[in-house]
């Protein structure tokens, strides 16, 4: 890519490729959420919520300072993710078994300690 043609604004075959790749990861979420909770009331509460998320950060990609702004413009996806998840973890809950619970606690507090950490470098 080079400086002219972003400057003039003229998208070249990286751009469509992303936006190809982008795009099938969205829809990859989008039936993944349908398909998890195809037998639930909350299937519309979890469309929407990740809905949300992908629209987030498709509004955000038009901010002037995305790049500088760093992980604050992450926050409402982050937000939507959480609340997938404990949509996910209430639909799942009884079908785990003691042990699967409890490891899964665990591997979801590493990953909140781990973001955590991560924020907090991001800052210094």
């Amino acid at each position: 890519v080079s400086l002219k043609s972003i400057i003039s604004g003229v998208p070249g075959s990286y751009h469509y490729l992303a936006f190809v790749a982008m795009a099938l990861f969205a829809v990859s979420l989008m039936a993944m959420t349908v398909t998890l909770f195809k037998d639930s009331k909350k299937l519309w509460i979890a469309v929407l919520v990740m809905g949300a998320g992908i629209m987030s950060r498709v509004v955000m990609g038009f901010s002037p300072t995305v790049y500088e702004s760093g992980a604050r413009t992450f926050l409402f996806q982050y937000i939507a993710m959480v609340i997938f998840g404990l949509l996910l973890f209430q639909e799942f809950n009884q079908k785990l078994t003691v042990q699967n619970q409890k490891r899964l606690f665990v591997v979801m507090t590493i990953l909140g300690i781990c973001g955590y950490v991560e924020s907090f470098l991001k800052l210094i």
